[in-house]
């Protein structure tokens, strides 16, 4: 169809009949049609993804083991191809009303053979060489290496996956990292929207180095592992709209690359627009990180429904200080926030987020490392209503978790080049926003410029954990039916106040801030 000028490719709904197959990739000007009530499934047999038959059908677009440039994890590598893949093409385009199946499953959770895909993440007790057992993931060695050569800088050639020819556990094989569904990679005009897409090994849509991508109408729905919905990675220009994301990862999360390797790209993900999307189940429902060395900004997210008790946070940045990134210019408008789960925060800026593996792993590639601190600036949110039916345990743990860090508590675990400064959360705005039922409203450290106005936080019954912050500016807030006591802000190096509202006019912001300096 491309070589004939373009043109749809159809998979019609033909009387319930299924249609399998292995990997598609799209080629230029090609919009790849799923027809309302078709239904497309991808091969169980993972050793189809690369190999001889990928060499006979894409030979163009994979090396001479068959294997596809992707990546996993936001680290580059050749591996098995994603199901839905194009690389360095324009005005392509997977459309229709009908499902995609990835047919990965946990099946019984005991026999590999029925934990297609997902057998690889799972921890089962393998026969080591040495004649002993040990219960491990089966990605773990491979994921660890390949970590490491995007550390060192191992030519992406050279990266070499997917070739695992058995389940049998050798200690040195190279496979067992999953594909992501559709992977659009280094592409320009691209339209992805009304499928359904289901039972995915690994992230669902997945535009890395791409230009120009709509993405609307879709319905996602995979709760196995590391299911992300929509992860724009080192991706410009791009609307992300109208879809359902009920997965079992972080719903969107916007991503640029990972540590060595994404110094080594260096292309940020910006411009991005996320807006009248619905989010069930998930770790995150609009988050950015954690993979985003290259930098994230000019993001704007507004009009989305969070609308799940198996929510676990609404809002995640996340980031460590061997990962990096720039965080800049975010702004969140008039999201409906009607359920978090009761031990999980509702916004949560974490910018040393799983640190201690991080740790463990850059011990065990055995590599050397600076530490590559982030930045966290411009981050607007307004009009965001969090349970506002006021609905048991559904407001959350903390209507704010707010974690920079003390770069003295790094030194031990990397080199700190000298007059490195500490990691705060900066310019930090929320406005015209409502809180109900988190249990408690600030958990922050390491906080440099936080701003609230015209937000009411209500129904909290825990005391609140603020440690080493600094000019927090309060302005027509009312927090009166919270557990807010002014102990907690002693010793704050600036706060300012104004306009708070609480049982009778100003009397309770001077009962609770009488011993801070503070501003009328």
């Amino acid at each position: 169809v491309s070589e004939s000028g373009g043109g749809t490719v159809i998979v019609p709904a033909a009387d319930g009949q299924v249609f399998y197959t292995a990997a598609i990739h799209l080629e230029d000007n090609v919009n790849l049609h799923v027809e309302k009530g078709a239904v497309l499934k991808f091969t169980t047999d993972t050793s189809l993804y690369q190999g001889d038959l990928m060499k006979e059908i894409y030979g163009d677009d994979v090396d001479d083991k068959g294997l596809t440039l992707t990546r996993f994890e936001s680290v580059e590598l050749m591996n098995y191809s994603p199901f839905i893949y194009a690389y360095g093409k324009k005005n392509i385009a997977l459309t229709g009303e009908g499902t995609l199946d990835g047919q990965a499953t946990t099946g019984d959770g005991k026999d590999p053979s029925t934990m297609i895909w997902h057998q690889w993440k799972s921890s089962r007790t393998y026969n080591l060489p040495e004649g002993e057992t040990k219960k491990i993931e089966a990605q773990n060695n491979p994921r660890t290496k390949l970590f490491g050569q995007g550390q060192i800088d191992t030519p992406v050639a050279e990266r070499q996956y997917g070739e695992s020819a058995s389940e049998d556990w050798s200690g040195a094989d190279d496979g067992f990292l999953r594909p992501n569904f559709v992977q659009p990679y280094n592409c320009q005009n691209v339209l992805i929207e009304d499928v359904t897409i289901l039972n995915s090994p690994m992230w669902e849509i997945n535009p890395v180095l791409c230009d120009t991508v709509l993405v609307q109408g879709v319905d996602v729905n995979s709760h196995l592992h590391n299911n992300d919905g929509c992860d724009p990675e080192a991706t410009s220009n791009m609307v992300i709209q109208d879809s359902t994301f009920d997965v079992g990862d972080d719903c969107i999360a916007i991503k640029s690359g990972r540590n060595g390797d994404g110094i080594r790209v260096n292309r940020t993900s910006f411009n991005i627009v996320i807006q009248n999307n619905s989010m069930a189940d998930g770790h995150g429902g609009v988050t950015i990180g954690s993979e985003i060395t290259a930098g994230v900004k000019n993001i704007y997210s507004r009009n989305n429904a969070m609308e799940s008790n198996d929510l676990e946070c609404a809002y995640r940045f996340k980031t460590n200080y061997i990962r990096g990134g720039v965080i800049e210019n975010i702004y969140y408008q008039n999201d409906d926030v009607f359920m978090v789960k009761s031990n999980k925060p509702v916004v949560l800026v974490d910018l040393n987020y799983d640190i201690s593996k991080e740790v463990q792993m850059m011990e065990a590639m055995n590599v050397s490392y600076r530490a590559y601190i982030p930045a966290f600036k411009h981050v607007l949110f307004e009009g965001m209503n969090v349970n506002e039916a006021n609905a048991a345990n559904s407001g959350g743990k903390y209507a704010l978790q707010l974690n920079g860090f003390n770069v003295a508590s790094i030194a031990s675990s990397c080199t700190v080049p000298e007059g490195t400064q500490d990691c705060y959360i900066t310019d930090f705005t929320i406005k015209d926003s409502t809180f109900i039922g988190s249990k408690q409203a600030f958990n922050m450290n390491y906080v440099d410029g936080l701003t609230l106005d015209n937000v009411t936080i209500s129904g909290s019954t825990d005391a609140d954990k603020v440690t080493n912050c600094k000019n927090l500016v309060f302005t027509c807030c009312d927090f009166h039916d919270s557990v807010v006591q002014r102990e907690t802000f002693d010793g704050i190096a600036t706060i300012t106040t104004t306009c708070f509202a609480g049982e009778s006019g100003l009397l309770p912001l001077i009962r609770l801030l009488r011993s801070i300096k503070t501003v009328w």
